[in-house]
């Protein structure tokens, strides 16, 4: 959840250790992990996807990261992301997809690798703009929308379905748990509640 007074993301769950998008919708079986302890001010997993800059349904590679406190997506160890599939002098979109969160995609293609900074928390670099994003607490900056339990792009009764089950599970990694405070809760419920009806932009949803 963001708090505007430290202007981070912040979190009190414990995030496994292996990534967890190898299950239905993602089936990404990627081996990316990290042991021990979470790394400091890690939030959550996240799934970078690189897709084609002549057809953003096409995803070329897939890569799974984690979101830091900061908004930064890094590896683990807190290094930058390598692609190895990108051809040089060509372009590519870019998608994030969560664990609970409606997925983006970027507007436009860009060329990679580059020095740019992908800032999604600027809506104008996400494919649906406003639409597709909530605004934060600082009156400046977008977010994902929150609710999207079962990661299929649109933010559903199914989704209050998934938090139904879910419900009062406390020290567990769940999707319902949107809010990462290690408790599924009317807080998660709250947030589901602001984006009910939210539908993500086509090339995002399973």
């Amino acid at each position: 959840m963001y708090d505007n007074t430290l202007n981070a993301m912040t979190a009190s769950h414990v995030l496994p250790n292996n990534q967890p998008f190898n299950i239905a919708p993602y089936n990404y079986m990627g081996s990316e992990n990290f042991s021990g302890l979470a790394p400091l001010n890690a939030i959550d997993w996240v799934l970078v996807e690189v897709r084609s800059g002549l057809d953003n349904m096409l995803v070329i590679e897939q890569q799974a990261a984690l979101v830091f406190n900061d908004g930064t997506v890094a590896n683990p160890d807190s290094s930058a992301l390598r692609f190895y599939n990108l051809m040089p002098n060509e372009q590519y979109y870019v998608a994030i997809k969560t664990r609970n969160h409606l997925a983006v995609i970027s507007q436009n293609p860009l060329n990679l690798p580059n020095n740019m900074v992908l800032d999604f928390s600027d809506a104008t670099m996400v494919l649906g703009g406003v639409n597709q994003l909530t605004m934060l607490s600082n009156g400046s900056s977008y977010a994902l929308k929150a609710g999207d339990f079962n990661s299929d792009g649109i933010i559903s009764v199914a989704d209050f379905n998934l938090y139904t089950g879910q419900s009062g599970n406390i020290n567990q990694y769940n999707h319902a748990d949107c809010n990462a405070d290690n408790t599924v809760s009317v807080a998660d419920f709250n947030l589901y509640r602001n984006n009910v009806s939210s539908i993500g932009m086509s090339p995002i949803r399973y």
